[in-house]
């Protein structure tokens, strides 16, 4: 359990694992998945913690400026991976020209176009003018959209077919127990419920609804799911979550 959780981190994340435990078997892999969500809490609470060492400065009333340090912040924990894929998404769909096979080569291609500079800078941009208001209000919400943002991509991973015969996600997407990923949704939505009420029940159904149409564009395109398109389902969640959140204020 602790090895495909270390797996989890080291995969989502530039955290340091030790190195007695970065020995993994396909089966740890594939069971990390159910652990994403932890790790975007973890996320989270780091985020949130950076904030406050922000908010003991002279950045205490200039929010622009420290939601794009936590913004960094967001960006170097993560190490850009679900930036990566959004870039390459965004690169696929431009260029393959409604092709599936075209998007997939496309996706593959290490090289950002002008797409992937266009997606990854409007993300970038709104999640940053979103954070900047968020952190105005509450800044406990950031405990939460790192959260939902990967309960987004393992849901989507176990609803949809994996659109390569092999890629980075393949491991996440074999087999999962679609008990336990109903059980976990469930217990993230009642715990964010909870502590946030209605605006937080609000937030689990404007992604999760979000999520869907995301999903529905990828059956179209290319038939599934692929690791960067996940990722880029987890950047859009993530900014789009922010601006749920102020519009359910």
């Amino acid at each position: 359990m602790m090895k495909s959780l270390c797996f989890a981190v080291l995969f989502l994340t530039r955290l340091p694992v030790p190195k007695a435990w970065q020995h993994f078997d396909t089966q740890t892999q594939h069971q990390s998945i159910y652990w994403h969500p932890v790790v975007g809490l973890l996320i989270g609470t780091l985020l949130f913690g950076f904030y406050h060492v922000l908010q003991s400065t002279g950045l205490v009333n200039h929010p622009l400026p420290t939601a794009a340090l936590v913004g960094l912040a967001w960006i170097l924990i993560t190490g850009g991976l679900h930036l990566d894929g959004l870039g390459d998404s965004a690169d696929g769909w431009l260029g393959g020209y409604g092709d599936k096979d075209r998007t997939l080569d496309i996706m593959k291609d290490s090289h950002s176009g002008a797409a992937a500079v266009m997606a990854i800078s409007s993300v970038l941009l709104l999640k940053v003018c979103a954070l900047a208001a968020v952190l105005s209000t509450n800044a406990a919400w950031l405990f939460v959209v790192p959260l939902l943002s990967r309960t987004c991509s393992l849901l989507l991973f176990s609803t949809t077919t994996y659109a390569r015969s092999e890629g980075l996600g393949t491991p996440f997407s074999q087999g999962l127990d679609i008990g336990i990923i109903i059980s976990l949704t469930l217990a993230i939505t009642a715990s964010i419920a909870w502590f946030y009420g209605l605006q937080g029940v609000g937030l689990c159904l404007c992604l999760l609804i979000l999520t869907a149409g995301l999903r529905h564009q990828m059956i179209q395109r290319i038939d599934g799911v692929t690791g960067d398109t996940a990722g880029a389902t987890i950047e859009i969640a993530e900014a789009f979550g922010l601006i749920f959140i102020l519009m359910l204020s």
